[in-house]
């Protein structure tokens, strides 16, 4: 008999991050292979996120746009972002397209390596209608904050533009109830003894050219 379709499978999740201390990608707390990510820049949501720990509740703030900043809603709060992305293998003979994944989180790591992701596709989004960028996924990189403290953090390049998938839609899960930002890194929004071209998380004020990366 046929999977039922209508039956959402509660031990499957479509939801992806990078491990702070391996700096291996997971998902269902498992290694992805991962070389290349397909990014859907229209879901991207920039704000603040707050997982409380006593009651295993997320509370999130977005911003109205992701060019409009808003203020810390409290001092448990530390910036995050969520955006919709295609994980991708390949290598030799092999071609894996994983199903879409939620990468959303609010490490300092994590969040220096999405922002560096958006800066190197943004200011071609114009010249490339109803195509998606797909950025290489390179090794990523542990970077030390000043109490010795140790995480990685994600790296990319541009790879190329690229029509969506048919295969790349909102999963069922994530279109139900949205979550995932997992809060299980003990980062902080702290300064880095050793983080070569981090940004300034205190302001990120926008660039001469006026782009939210």
């Amino acid at each position: 008999m046929e999977k039922n379709p209508f039956v959402i499978d509660s031990e499957q999740n479509h939801y992806i991050k990078l491990d702070y201390q391996t700096g291996n990608w997971v998902s269902n707390g498992e290694n992805l292979d991962v070389n290349f990510m397909m990014v859907d820049f229209s879901t991207i949501k920039m704000g603040w996120i707050w997982y409380e720990n006593a009651t295993k509740t997320y509370h999130e703030v977005w911003q109205p746009d992701l060019y409009t900043q808003i203020p810390k809603p409290g001092e448990n709060y530390k910036r995050g972002f969520s955006v919709l992305v295609l994980p991708i293998y390949i290598e030799g003979d092999k071609n894996i397209k994983h199903p879409p994944m939620l990468w959303k989180r609010n490490s300092y790591a994590e969040y220096s390596g999405f922002m560096e992701m958006g800066k190197c596709f943004f200011d071609q989004i114009q010249d490339n209608d109803n195509l998606l960028p797909v950025v290489s996924v390179l090794e990523s990189q542990e970077i030390v904050y000043s109490s010795g403290f140790k995480a990685y953090k994600p790296q990319f390049e541009m790879a190329k533009w690229q029509p969506r998938p048919d295969n790349f839609v909102v999963p069922l899960e994530i279109d139900i109830k949205e979550h995932g930002a997992e809060d299980d890194s003990p980062e902080v929004n702290t300064p880095l003894s050793s983080a070569p071209q981090k940004p300034d998380l205190k302001e990120f004020t926008l660039d001469d050219d006026d782009i939210p990366f």
